[in-house]
């Protein structure tokens, strides 16, 4: 956490997999939450469609592989501040709505056959 405070700091941009390394799947973890309340900076879900994909299903995760010659789009949500008095639980109820908003519009824009 350090390192990406450090990142931040100088200016870098950071990506963060929301519902970390282990899941589950689609819960946001505090981590970023905490990192968004400690630098001030904003988070801005972001999310891809593919109109055809692999998907990988593990114990706990799900990676999502498009196919060559396809069509993808990118979806920004609305940045979300974290304040110092926020809910964290709260917070991450809000970001997952909006990460999941984000991957349904990708998928339609993109035209998969299934959405989030």
């Amino acid at each position: 956490m350090l390192k990406m405070r450090e990142l931040l700091a100088a200016g870098e941009r950071v990506a963060f997999t929301p519902d970390g390394p282990r899941g589950p799947l689609r819960r946001v973890q505090p981590g970023v939450l905490f990192l968004a309340r400690k630098t001030g900076l904003p988070i801005v879900p972001v999310a891809y469609g593919a109109k055809r994909r692999w998907i990988f299903k593990g114990g706990w995760d799900e990676f999502i592989v498009p196919k060559p010659l396809n069509r993808i789009a990118v979806v920004y949500g609305e940045p979300m501040r974290v304040n110092p008095d926020d809910d964290l639980d709260r917070k991450a109820g809000e970001l997952a709505a909006a990460m999941n908003d984000a991957a349904r519009k990708a998928d339609i824009v993109a035209g998969a056959t299934c959405c989030n």
